[in-house]
This record gives structure tokens, sequence and C-alpha cells, in this order.
């Protein structure tokens, strides 16, 4: 897509979706210069009025199709009781909606989902019906390095009564996947809890690599099935792209503090604009892949901590020049908040993906930090979720 198309009102309707995909992408139908608008009007709303002259024109995903590098499909059953693999139809979590290609994957990916659910139809065995935790196929999460060509499949099932049939199952994956020439990691994965998690208790990498790489910003990252990853890989392009001007524009920039790192993006993007980063997660898995890529890209002025935010006075001391928060949706905790004061940071990055919980962390961190810019970046086309940036610097005396 080109730069015009982004807000070309025909550009939308010129990829059509499936009916099913209408329920991960529901404004689909609005022209994207419409989208882009609309999520600036509802970031306004939702600050405090004394924060809306700071924010800064949206920036746009660089593509509104094929931009997903990872998609969750849930199987199950449609309105007349056929089996399905799609998406969970609104309003009725018990029913879902058949997909036969995700507008939103690459072919490459699309051809991996269409040969699994192929072999999951010809298995016969039952999909899932969550309202009575019954039935073997739960979901299918495809995952892909837009710039590599890799894509991962990890297909989670209930095998509870099943345990016979598994391990030849498992034998016909294996030799699917070597029809497959793009799948380079094949996962099946045990889910014997009811939760709504397209993850399992237990993994089983089957055929490939146990994991894919993805190219961001001239650095190369290794996925998993469960590690975190922006979606969007073009617009974490733009939103990395957008820190690292901001960062570089700050002084003095010896030590950096990622918290909630994840496996490294950010903090390793970083890098070469500091002496010391110091990247920190509570996820085990996580921080081994935060080392990984940090040796995979000989990059040595890294260090990663596994620590939950709220205990990061016990592994951190000042002074800190820079300091980059990512949290969860629900945003900083009371407790981890209090303890990025305690750090006192001469500069606070804060990349959020849900204006409401950021406006309530705002509330807090505004007692020692004066915010400076708000950058909001569409990573979600079609649907009424942003990510923004913001910058805060720590108020004198």
């Amino acid at each position: 897509m080109t730069t015009s198309d982004r807000h070309n009102p025909a550009a939308v309707h010129s990829f059509p979706i499936e009916e099913a995909e209408r329920s991960v992408a529901p404004w689909f139908s609005l022209a994207y210069h419409e989208q882009l608008e609309r999520k600036e009007q509802r970031l306004r709303e939702v600050l405090d009025p004394s924060l809306t002259s700071l924010i800064e024109p949206i920036l746009p995903s660089p593509r509104i199709v094929g931009h997903r590098n990872k998609m969750e499909f849930s199987f199950g059953y449609d309105d007349d009781e056929r089996p399905a693999l799609g998406f969970h139809q609104r309003g009725k979590f018990w029913r879902v909606q058949d997909l036969n290609r995700s507008a939103f994957l690459s072919d490459a990916a699309n051809d991996v989902y269409a040969a699994l659910k192929q072999w999951a139809m010809r298995t016969g065995l039952p999909f899932y019906r969550q309202v009575d935790n019954r039935g073997f196929f739960r979901y299918l999460v495809i995952r892909e390095g837009k710039y590599t060509g890799e894509v991962l499949a990890n297909l989670v099932v209930n095998p509870s009564g099943y345990e016979e049939r598994v391990e030849g199952l498992a034998a016909e994956l294996v030799q699917l996947a070597q029809r497959l020439p793009a799948l380079a990691s094949l996962w099946l994965s045990f889910r014997r809890s009811v939760g709504d998690a397209a993850t399992g208790e237990e993994s089983r990498c089957l055929a490939g690599s146990r994991l894919i790489h993805e190219k961001l910003l001239g650095l190369t990252f290794l996925i998993s099935p469960s590690s975190f990853f922006q979606v969007n890989t073009f617009g974490a392009e733009v939103l990395y792209e957008k820190l690292r001007q901001l960062v570089s524009e700050l002084a003095p920039r010896r030590r950096l503090v990622d918290l909630y790192c994840g496996s490294g993006g950010m903090a390793l993007i970083l890098s070469p604009l500091f002496d010391e980063l110091i990247g920190i997660d509570s996820d085990v898995e996580s921080i081994g892949l935060a080392r990984e890529n940090a040796q995979l890209n000989g990059i040595n002025n890294t260090r990663f901590i596994c620590s939950r935010a709220k205990q990061i006075h016990q592994v951190l001391s000042p002074p800190i020049d820079v300091m980059v928060v990512d949290p969860p949706r629900a945003g900083l905790t009371p407790k981890a908040a209090r303890n990025v004061l305690r750090m006192a940071p001469r500069h606070l990055i804060y990349i959020s993906c849900n204006p409401h919980s950021f406006r309530e962390n705002m509330r807090l961190l505004r007692r020692r930090f004066q915010v400076k810019h708000i950058i909001p970046v569409d990573l979600f086309p079609h649907t009424p979720h942003i990510e923004l940036i913001a910058r805060l610097d720590l108020i004198a005396g």
C-alpha cells in the first residue's frame, strides 16, 4: 500500500474482508482517514483537559491490510452447528463464525492456516464447546515474520479424553509441516482449564525451529509462541522510530531502564544511544529471549533482569537518565507507579495501549513529572484501539 493509500477513503473498501473478521475489525467499513480522526478525538475525550494541548497529530500505520504478525483463531460451532474455525460472534461467545482467509495475514500465513484447518476437519475430532469445556481442538495461533517470511503455528488442544490419540495426531502434523515450506515452527499445546486464552499449560515443538525471526529497524528478533511482540510490525517501526527520535533529544544518556521490557525490543533499538541499558520484566521466558536477542545482534551494553515492576527498588538504584515503561493494558499498579516516582528518572517515556489507564497513571506521576509530548500511533487499524508515547520530565527540586 502506498503512502497516498493511507488516507484514501476508497483504500479500505478495495480490500473486502469476510464477515467473520469484522468481529475483530469493527471499523473496517470506515475510510482510514476517518478512523484516525475518530481515534484522535477519543483520545482527547479521555485525557484530562490539561493534557489535550500536548497531543500531537496521530501517526498512521504504514499498512492497513496484511499488517498483523499474529492472529488467534478459535475452534467451535456456528449457528447451524457446523464445525468452524474463526472468531467468536459478538454477543454469542459460544458461537464461532467460520473464516476461510484473513485479510490481515500474508498469503503464506493464510496457506498455513488453511492447511491446518482442513487437517483438523479431516480428523473427525470434535471442536471445542466453551460452555461445557468439551471438545479437542481449541485454538490456532498463527505468528509470522513480515520481513523474514517465517510462519509459526501453535495448535492448542484439550487432551482430556483423547490422550490415546495425541501421538498419532502429532505424527500427522509433522508430515503436514513437511509439505508447508513457509511453516518454520509448528507447536502443539495442551490446555485443560476453562479460561478463554489461546495458550497451553504445556507445549511441544513438533517440527522446525522453536523460534521464528522478525526484523525491525535493522535488528533481528526471536519470537516464540507466547512471547510479546507488537502485533503490527510496520506500525511498530513507526512507534520505535519515534521513540528513538524522542530519546535522542535527551541528555545525558548514560543509563536507561526499560521497565516491562518483554523480549528486549525497545532496549535493543535504543542501545546505541546509551552507555548502559537495563531491561526488567517479570516473565522468565521473555527475559531469556531478550538475552538471546542481544547476543544475536551483537549488543553488549545491556543487562536483563527478571523482576516484578513493584519490586524494582530491590534491583535498581538511582541515578537513571531515562526510564521507558510499556505496561499492560491495566497500566502501572499504584505500587509500581510509586516505585517509578522513587527512582526519579530524569526523563520518563510512557508507552500505553490504553488511554484510560494512562490517564489514571498520569494523575499520580504528575506529582513529580511534567508531561511534554503525547504522540498517538495507530498500531491497530480498523479497531478503536490506539497506542501512544508520552514524554515526561522530572520536575526540578
